[in-house]
């Protein structure tokens, strides 16, 4: 049958309505099964940090992964999980001098501070401990100055330690993993991640000492450096503006006249600086030496370290190793099987990427 001129253009026309819609129909159907793709899962692991990538200190963000730098979408939070008492490990404070990079000339000048590895059993430092999404962990120490590192398995995590010192939520934890991992008996050490100093320069200065007792010789960033700018504000009679230090709250508001931020922030210039013009060195290139801080006689003029016991650094084929990376809802599940847990029976500390946690 031969069509007229208007029959086909009608045919055709529906044709071409027809080929579209079946278009525009596929497209939406593609975009709709885009619309239910799974959001990649977040995974963390366990690192212990010590200084200032603690909480309320200007580089804590860099444990926090942010994918867009400009802006906060997808961004992960790390999450304080607790402390741990570290032993083997020593607090310093790295002066620096003018040839350095971090060294500043213009605005306050910020403490640098090392954790390092003495070889000493009596010398504990106080590590914090913070889930950190798996993809942020190696980008942490970007930035940072000094000789830092990583470590899997150098320090160890005293679990017998007073709960001030080895929190109990971290005992818990670990003791949870251990028995999930098959281990036999409850665990007394543990291997987080650990930022850990790898040079023992000249120009460090021993941070001052919290505590000695049964738990060692101990130092914790906060406060052994609130120790610290007391000592050294003081050196030479009662500072005018900071008679009582800067306190161990980067956030002020602990001791007089260091009410905000800023005033920490100035307080800690200030120390910095009678720290510079009071402790110089001649090559601020060379290695340091312990025997340069170690003074345990009756005239010592600095605090005396004892070294009676040598520290074991690496795990042995019964020492826990935390260094698994899990996914969020495995770590919450965990929390949970370790019975750190609010009222209700949910995980005290919940994690970014498990919405639905099966309790």
């Amino acid at each position: 049958m031969k069509l007229s001129r208007k029959e086909a253009l009608a045919v055709c026309f529906t044709a071409i309505i027809l080929h579209w819609y079946e278009v525009w129909s596929t497209s939406n159907n593609n975009r709709k099964v885009v619309s239910h793709v799974q959001p990649e899962k977040i995974s963390y692991v366990l690192l212990a940090v010590s200084g200032t990538l603690e909480e309320g200190f200007e580089l804590r963000e860099n444990l926090d992964y942010r994918p867009h730098k400009s802006n906060n979408v997808g961004r992960v939070n790390a999450t304080f999980l607790g402390k741990a008492l570290v032993r083997g490990y020593k607090s310093f404070l790295d002066v620096k001098n003018p040839s350095w990079r971090e060294y500043k000339t213009e605005g306050f000048k910020t403490v640098n501070p090392a954790i390092v590895p003495t070889g000493c059993y009596e010398h504990a430092n106080r590590y914090s401990i913070y889930a950190v999404d798996s993809r942020q962990a190696i980008l942490a120490l970007a930035g940072e100055p000094r000789f830092l590192s990583i470590a899997p398995d150098m320090g160890l995590a005293d679990l017998t330690a007073a709960d001030d010192l080895t929190f109990p939520a971290i005992k818990k934890l670990v003791a949870a993993f251990s028995k999930l991992s098959g281990g036999e008996r409850p665990p007394t050490e543990v291997a987080f991640l650990t930022v850990t100093s790898t040079w023992l320069k000249s120009t460090f200065v021993p941070n001052e000492v919290i505590r000695r007792d049964k738990d060692g010789i101990i130092t914790d960033f906060h406060e052994s450096t609130a120790i610290w700018s007391t000592s050294i504000l003081n050196k030479k009679g009662p500072h005018a503006r900071f008679p009582e230090g800067c306190g161990s709250n980067p956030s002020g508001g602990q001791v007089r006249n260091v009410d905000y931020a800023e005033d920490y922030s100035e307080c800690i210039d200030a120390a910095i600086r009678l720290q510079e013009s009071d402790y110089t060195v001649e090559n601020g290139e060379q290695l340091g030496d312990f025997t340069d801080f170690e003074f345990c006689t009756e005239t010592a003029t600095k605090a005396c370290f004892p070294c009676q016991s040598k520290a074991r650094y690496g795990v042995d084929k019964d020492t826990e190793r935390f260094n698994k990376v899990l996914e969020a809802c495995e770590l919450e599940e965990l929390i949970v099987q370790a019975g750190v847990t609010i009222n209700d029976g949910r995980p005290r500390f919940r994690l970014q990427g498990c919405a639905f946690p099966k309790i």
